[in-house]
């Protein structure tokens, strides 16, 4: 219970940032704000994967990833990916409740069909010996699938308003009622955390709804702006494909992990992506998301102002990367001892393969400022599709040859991220920058 009552001290540290945002005038700067509150956002998802991986073990941790996978697709598919036009949208008047209204009414029309198609798929959407029955699977599912997908678009309309503060509240009440429901748990830790996820999203996205003001009234004689729906398509058009194939890969990995090898090993490889994603967030992010208006900018000047953007990013993820390797090649055990628990230090010697793989994805990632910026969207879809690709037949290859381990799909991972980052960076290089003067032309 040590490790339960470390995880209630971040959560009353979060309630104390939670009121300095509303009491400092140094916190509301909205940059900052916008950092801190996706440090909690991190701090919440691992704070539930450390209780999971102490007291339920890689197992706990395979079956609590894949439910979160399935979630994840489910809400590409009710959302539409609307989040991104839904926060522009929002940015550009404030004060009204049209877009938000227009993508929750999206959600209830779509809600039934994907809940039936789920029902039916289920059985063959779940893990070999997984922790959860599949009558558990869909009750959760079910009481989940609205709050979450709701959770999703309030706070995209929230990100507009940028109102940090709700989103931080937000996400605290959804991270404490899972500790909640731990406390009173016998054996089942699993169900009992998913059950307090299942509640903390229902209190937070009631929470959002009357901070925001959306109301049942609201939803009588609405009649949907194609206007606006049309304007927030355009934007998660690219992202929802992208994102649907990202929960696919990360879905089939763990189905290869545990018909080939076991759940426990499934569970080595969800935590050793989660490591990735923590490197993601902290280094790469921050780099990429920056970078995108500044290149917008910089196409508009000339090819020395990109070339420049490119190398002073990449120069400081390189550093960054060295100094992220070397930390994890010195401590790697107390570093899954510290996020995962002893049942996990078969992952220590394989961080480093992880962190590298990343630090190629997000090299690509920066280099993909440049078709990002230029409205060139064929180029980024063409270069996640083939590195996902890659990793399917190489999954398929080494199933079929019995060499399916965690290290060999490591390897893969770190293969699949070479290609990402070559094909980018040979389109940026000998295409784009050959070609930029008829880029200005054709923008201009």
């Amino acid at each position: 219970m040590i490790d339960f009552f470390r995880t209630l001290k971040i959560y009353v540290s979060l309630s104390m940032i939670t009121v300095s945002l509303r009491k400092f005038k140094f916190i509301r700067n909205k940059p900052l704000q916008n950092f801190i509150v996706n440090v909690v956002k991190a701090i919440v998802m691992f704070a539930l994967i450390k209780l999971l991986a102490v007291y339920g073990g890689p197992a706990s941790l395979a079956s609590f990833a894949n439910f979160q996978n399935l979630i994840g697709i489910m809400l590409v598919l009710a959302t539409l990916s609307l989040q991104t036009g839904l926060t522009i949208e929002t940015a550009k008047n404030a004060s009204s409740l049209e877009p938000l209204i227009t993508c929750i009414c999206i959600i209830f029309l779509l809600i039934p069909f994907i809940l039936f198609a789920v029902y039916f798929f289920l059985e063959s959407l779940m893990l070999a010996n997984d922790l959860l029955s599949t009558d558990s699977y869909f009750l959760y599912l079910t009481i989940l699938f609205l709050p979450f997908s709701a959770n999703s678009l309030l706070v995209a309309s929230e990100v507009g308003r940028q109102r940090y503060s709700n989103i931080l509240v937000n996400y605290v009440l959804i991270g404490i009622f899972p500790l909640i429901t731990f406390v009173f748990a016998k054996n089942d830790f699993l169900d009992e955390i998913i059950t307090g996820y299942c509640f903390g999203n229902w209190v937070g996205a009631i929470f959002l709804c009357r901070r925001i003001g959306v109301v049942p009234t609201l939803f009588f004689n609405f009649k949907v702006s194609k206007k606006i729906l049309v304007s927030m398509l355009r934007y998660g058009m690219m992202s929802g494909i992208i994102g649907i194939m990202t929960a696919i890969l990360a879905f089939i990995m763990r189905y290869y992990l545990t018909e080939d090898v076991s759940l426990e090993v499934a569970g080595y490889w969800e935590s050793l992506f989660k490591i990735g994603l923590l490197f993601q967030f902290c280094i790469a992010t921050p780099l990429i998301s920056t970078g995108l208006p500044l290149m917008v900018l910089a196409l508009k000047v000339g090819k020395k102002d990109i070339i420049s953007l490119l190398k002073g990013r990449i120069k400081t993820l390189f550093i960054l990367t060295v100094l992220s390797i070397t930390f994890t090649w010195m401590f790697s055990d107390w570093i899954v001892l510290f996020l995962f628990s002893e049942d996990f230090l078969p992952i220590s010697q394989l961080i480093v393969l992880m962190i590298f793989s990343e630090c190629l994805k997000a090299t690509g990632g920066i280099l993909l400022l440049v078709p990002m910026a230029a409205r060139q969207l064929g180029i980024v879809f063409l270069t996640y599709l083939i590195s996902t690709m890659c990793i399917f037949v190489g999954l398929y290859l080494l199933s079929d040859a019995s060499l399916l381990t965690l290290q060999n799909v490591v390897w893969l991972y770190l293969g699949s991220s070479f290609v990402h980052f070559i094909l980018i960076c040979v389109w940026v290089l000998f295409r784009f920058l050959r070609r930029f003067q008829n880029h200005l032309d054709r923008i201009a």
